[in-house]
């Protein structure tokens, strides 16, 4: 037992290290960070709701839709409390949790602390990259890898319960932030993995289609969904977090991490031919994630959990392969 801990630690702590590295070593001030206290401040002390822009010296909306604005009255709230350093500690936290749920999600499918820290490693770019400011992509980060624990466990058990957790998980993300799309479409890859494979799906479509109507609590109804469908849809030329990879390199924009994102995508597809997967449901989600990702650089996220979360069983057979190769054996026996 003694030395089974001793293992967990001795991979455990760099791989600590590493998250933590990643997470301080950018710090930047986003323009979305005054827009979440200008919100938060109004909202605390304004009086009621802020449902009219206030900011705005042009004509606007009869209604101010702001998708992140739970965002914005925590930020305030806590930055009135504890400063700039509270802001930062937060970010920190919500990075090691999301963290934290790759890895236990990984092992619930049965691969071990080792493989699981290389695949978490591996996608560790991302809390350099997604986590450099305080923003509310984080909080989609967060709910995103719940959801996704959710529904793998509720595969790999037949175990339709925990589902039902989704729904407030939605009705959570929807008014932090807008990304609570990608939820939805990860429980809809589920439900179409579980169609092609010839398994129960029913669970999955149920819990998609009131998670969906469950978004609609939020302070502005339906027009919320209005809202979201001309954002998703807006093109955002000038925006380099838009940008797609071949966008961004050609115009010399984070071409290293572009690069990353790449390397890690042929790691992928190497690993999963020499596995010779066949579980539909997984390849749906990292082909999704894959094009997303080439499509926008803001969505390589998505992959970059996705694959923390399902490659640590493909190293850990990689790892048994190699054990148990002669030519691997007799090259550490001379």
């Amino acid at each position: 037992m003694i030395c089974k801990h001793g293992i967990n630690l001795a991979i455990g702590i760099p791989l600590f290290f590493t998250i933590f590295y990643r997470l301080a070593a950018t710090t930047i001030a986003d323009p979305d960070l005054w827009g979440y206290m200008a919100f938060g401040r109004l909202f605390w002390e304004g009086g009621g709701f802020p449902y009219h822009d206030v900011f705005s010296y042009m004509p606007t909306k009869p209604v101010w839709i702001y998708h992140e604005w739970l965002t914005g009255v925590l930020f305030f709230k806590l930055y009135q409390v504890f400063g700039e350093t509270g802001l930062q500690l937060f970010r920190y936290g919500i990075g090691f949790l999301t963290a934290g749920v790759v890895c236990l999600t990984a092992r619930k499918r049965g691969a071990g602390p080792l493989s699981s820290a290389i695949a978490l490693w591996i996608a560790s770019a991302m809390f350099g990259i997604f986590y450099s400011s305080v923003r509310a992509t984080i909080f989609t980060y967060l709910f995103f890898v719940i959801t996704f624990y959710l529904l793998e466990t509720a595969r790999l058990k037949n175990s339709w319960r925990r589902l039902i957790f989704i729904i407030p998980i939605q009705i959570l993300w929807c008014n932090f932030h807008g990304g609570f799309f990608a939820g939805l479409g990860l429980v809809s890859l589920y439900t179409a993995g579980q169609i092609l494979s010839r398994h129960k799906f029913k669970p999955y479509l149920f819990i998609l289609i009131i998670s969906t109507f469950a978004t609609l609590i939020n302070p502005y109804g339906v027009s919320y969904w209005v809202y979201m469908a001309e954002a998703i849809t807006m093109p955002r030329p000038e925006i380099a977090e838009w940008f797609s990879v071949y966008k961004a390199i050609t115009l010399d924009r984070q071409v290293s991490n572009q690069m990353c994102f790449i390397l890690s995508v042929f790691v992928a597809i190497m690993f999963g031919l020499w596995y010779r997967w066949k579980d539909i449901t997984p390849i749906l989600i990292l082909l999704t994630t894959t094009y997303l990702g080439f499509k926008s650089n803001r969505h390589q996220a998505f992959f970059y959990l996705s694959f923390a979360i399902f490659y640590p069983s493909i190293l850990m057979a990689f790892g048994a392969r190699l054990k148990s190769d002669p030519r691997i054996l007799r090259l550490f026996n001379r």
